[in-house]
C-alpha cells in the first residue's frame, strides 16, 4: 500500500503550522510539540530534516526556534514528503537502488502500470501548496484555556 511514513505525517503538520502562522514569528521546538500534540524528541529529527532541506529555518540564541524559510505557496505536498520519505514507490523494482530479480520479465507489465501510477501520484503531490493547505489552528489562550 502506498502511504507515508509517520515522519512525512509530522512535517506535514508543522509545515502546514508554520504556515498558518506566516508572519515568519519563531516558534519553539516545545510550543510545535504543544500546539500540534506531538513528541519533541521525534519532532526535534523531523525539524532537523526540515531545516537540511532550506524548508525551514532554525533560529539560534535565546528567542530562537523555527520558522518557515519560503512562503507556503512554493511548498509543496511532495517536497515535504520526500524530505522524510524520498519518492514514492509502488513496488520495490521501481526503487533507485532495486537490483534485478529474475521475475523482471514476468512482472514487466505490471510495473510499466506501476510507474504510471507513481508519476500521477508524484504529480499531484507536486500540484498541491501550502498556501493551499493552510490549516486553522486556533492560537493558545494565554491563561491555559482550552
Amino acid at each position: 500500500m502506498l502511504g507515508i511514513s509517520k515522519a512525512a505525517d509530522y512535517s506535514i503538520l508543522v509545515v502546514g503550522f508554520l504556515a498558518s502562522r506566516n508572519d515568519y514569528v519563531v516558534h519553539t521546538k516545545d510550543d510545535l510539540a504543544s500546539a500540534l500534540n506531538l513528541p519533541a524528541e521525534f519532532l526535534s529529527k523531523v525539524l532537523q530534516k526540515l531545516v537540511k532541506a532550506e524548508i525551514v529555518e532554525s533560529v539560534k540564541g535565546i528567542h530562537g526556534g523555527y520558522r518557515l524559510l519560503k512562503a507556503p505557496g512554493t511548498i509543496t505536498l511532495r517536497e515535504v514528503i520526500e524530505v522524510m520519505d524520498g519518492p514514492p514507490h509502488m513496488v520495490s523494482c521501481l526503487e533507485d537502488d532495486f537490483i534485478d530479480c529474475d521475475r523482471l520479465q514476468i512482472c514487466h507489465p505490471i510495473i510499466a502500470k506501476m510507474r504510471d501510477v507513481e508519476n500521477q501520484v508524484t504529480a499531484i503531490l507536486e500540484k498541491i501548496n501550502f498556501s493551499e493547505l493552510i490549516p486553522y489552528i486556533p492560537p493558545k489562550d494565554s491563561k491555559g484555556d482550552k
